[in-house]
């Protein structure tokens, strides 16, 4: 699966192996379920820091997403809702 991207604030509590569910609007009574693989940098990681008075935008970090046996029913630009598991000592937090 691609990348979505998890907002700057959320980062903190995601992790590589946590659990994952997606549920893709073509299979609505389908949820299919992977894991983290990975987290990369936010896209603008190496650009020059930008001067004091200049408003900072939040990053948007990409993950990448391992989905369990798809069966070939996913495909490129199906619209889908990510849900990543958050462990419950994070949520207290």
């Amino acid at each position: 699966m691609g990348a979505p991207n998890v907002k700057e604030t959320y980062i903190r509590d995601v992790h590589v192996g946590s659990p994952v569910d997606v549920w893709v609007d073509a299979y609505p009574s389908r949820i299919f379920r992977g894991i983290v693989e990975s987290i990369g940098p936010p896209p603008f990681q190496n650009l020059p820091s930008p001067p004091p008075e200049f408003y900072q935008s939040r990053a948007a970090y990409p993950v990448r997403i391992t989905v369990d046996s798809i069966d070939g029913l996913l495909k490129p630009g199906m619209m889908v809702i990510v849900g990543i598991e958050i462990p419950e000592e994070a949520r207290k937090a």
